[in-house]
């Protein structure tokens, strides 16, 4: 996803993933069982997900991946996919998150439980989904996620900010990249990508 916005160097492009499909997180990143120290964060506006709806392949809550590698064992391994869900019904999931207060909105992108979140997506996922929601510790119980097809488009209108540690300038050419210089913001890898999201601001608004 990062090489569909800022060209890199070849000894960063090469450790890159070249997967056929990209997977999203709707709001901050989890930051248990580990903080994400260092790691390079691409914070999308909604519009790059309707421009590539076609590409859609499924969304799930909880974690799709802690499901099928037990790491979720209220929901068993085998039903990772009998959970995730079609792009209707992840729409319908995206609009019941805007009819949400401004709390919580912010514990749904916190990944913190959410009682009228619950109510609001009943029937539209499982009553044990909805249930580790309400019950599990783990944030990977509330995680919002979709996957979607690796040929992707991405205009400058999509992209808000790109948050990347300033160990990482060089590899960049930013004379290539297709988003504003000014999205990109650079920030002290001693700190998570999660405290960068907060020092400026950029998760308290609905964003991918």
């Amino acid at each position: 996803m990062l090489g569909k916005i800022s060209p890199l160097d070849q000894s960063l492009g090469a450790q890159t993933s070249q997967g056929s499909r990209e997977y999203f997180d709707i709001g901050f990143p989890m930051f248990e069982p580990i903080s994400p120290v260092g790691t390079i964060a691409i914070i999308l506006e909604r519009s790059f997900l309707y421009r590539n709806l076609e590409l859609f392949l499924w969304a799930s809550i909880p974690d799709n991946g802690g499901v099928r590698y037990g790491f979720l064992p209220y929901l068993s391994k085998e039903s990772y996919k009998s959970i995730r869900i079609d792009y209707l019904h992840f729409l319908e999931i995206l609009e019941k998150i805007d009819t949400l207060s401004k709390k919580c909105i912010r514990d749904v992108l916190s990944k913190r439980e959410s009682k009228s979140f619950c109510a609001a997506i009943q029937g539209l996922v499982s009553d044990r989904v909805i249930d580790g929601m309400l019950k599990q510790p783990m944030q990977a119980a509330r995680r919002i996620e979709f996957c979607l097809e690796g040929a992707l488009e991405v205009q400058n209108s999509d992209v808000r900010s790109v948050l990347i540690p300033n160990t990482y300038k060089h590899a960049l050419r930013r004379s290539a990249a297709k988003v504003e210089a000014s999205k990109i913001v650079y920030y002290n890898p001693r700190k998570t990508v999660i405290e960068c999201l907060k020092q400026h601001e950029l998760g308290c608004s609905w964003r991918i």
